[in-house]
């Protein structure tokens, strides 16, 4: 803990104001460099480019309150530096990942200074039913559906899920809430999850696929691994040299360094607090938007297999609203419900 002893820095009243702000700067820093002027040095504004939302203009960083606290398609254009040039969104979905910094205490050193993630949705030209067209090059009859009804018909398949609820499909790139007469697309998804994590750990975006879907571990000897909660395991042979001090997960070819600043459970706060603000948050807007309060949610989609954003979603969502994995047509899990929908709808 750094602390600034007054009396013995010489300090005048009006001085001490700058000390504790230059304090606040240096605190969770093993070593940094202040400099002494004569005068203040202008600041340099640098571009934060701004968002476009009830007709206002807000900066980047300070638009996710009235983005969340809003509907969907509430955001109609944003810009980005340097050249901030306009881009029009039917909606967009931030996650402010310094304030989930700040959120859980997260050491200044282990996490980017400033980093908003943004998902923005953009229907470039107005839907058109290819069916017709299809049907005469295939020389086969083709009904275009909706994918938010597919996703509907294919998990309230879930025994027991019945047909009240409210099925929530998580995509890369999308969250549609659908019950049984609407439907909301909002904005964001399991890829924004990816290069949020990203960001916050500084791994690459390869990476952050296998880092966002769980616990962690550190290896603290070449064969002994410290987990978020305190546990240590052991492994069967040691760890590669490069993992040795590190944070990893289980990847594809075995254990995946990906941090060396932060602690395991310091971490595990900022994932789980990631996954309430960047999902748990944008499926209680596209809930909102739909205008139903459900006492069944059924989550389907790649991201449904996590049972982080499970919670996560169970968490923003009000108290008594039952949360559950769908398990299409009672056999098939998670991962298929626009497919076996789609299939339902034309059966029916």
């Amino acid at each position: 803990m750094l602390t600034v002893d007054f009396d013995r820095l010489g300090l005048r009243p009006g001085e001490r104001a700058d000390a504790a702000r230059v304090a606040a700067r240096l605190a969770d820093s093993s070593n940094a460099v202040v400099v002494l002027g004569d005068g203040a040095a202008e600041a340099v504004a640098e571009p934060d480019g701004w968002v476009e939302a009830g007709g206002a203009r807000t900066p980047v960083g300070e638009a996710h309150a009235a983005i969340a606290a809003g509907a969907v398609g509430l955001a109609g254009a944003y810009a980005l530096p340097p050249g901030e040039e306009r881009r029009a969104v039917d909606d967009l979905w931030t996650v402010d990942l310094s304030s989930i910094a700040d959120a859980v205490v997260a050491r200044r050193a282990g996490t980017g200074s400033r980093a908003v993630g943004l998902a923005a949705l953009r229907a470039d030209a107005p839907y058109t039913d290819p069916s017709a067209a299809l049907a005469e090059r295939l020389g086969v009859p083709v009904h275009a559906g909706s994918e938010a009804r597919a996703a509907w018909a294919g998990g309230v398949s879930t025994p027991g899920a019945g047909g009240g609820g409210v099925v929530i499909d998580l995509g890369g790139g999308t969250v549609d809430a659908v019950s049984a007469g609407a439907e909301v697309t909002a904005a964001g998804g399991g890829e924004l999850l990816t290069v949020s994590v990203a960001a916050l750990t500084g791994a690459t975006a390869a990476a952050a696929e296998w880092v966002k879907r769980g616990p962690a571990h550190r290896v603290e000897a070449p064969q002994v691994l410290l987990g978020e909660d305190g546990s240590r395991a052991f492994l069967d042979r040691p760890a590669q040299p490069e993992a040795i001090g590190a944070l990893v997960v289980r990847g594809p070819a075995g254990l995946l360094p990906f941090n060396r600043l932060l602690a395991p459970g310091e971490w595990r706060a900022l994932r789980l607090r990631l996954k309430v603000e960047a999902v748990g948050g944008n499926v209680a807007r596209a809930l909102r938007t739909l205008g139903v309060a459900p006492g069944t949610v059924v989550v389907v989609g790649g991201p449904a297999g996590d049972d982080e954003v499970l919670s996560a979603v169970a968490r923003a969502l009000p108290a008594g609203v039952a949360v559950g994995r769908g398990d299409v047509g009672g056999s098939l899990g998670h991962r298929y419900a626009v497919a076996y929908g789609l299939l339902r709808r034309l059966t029916d």
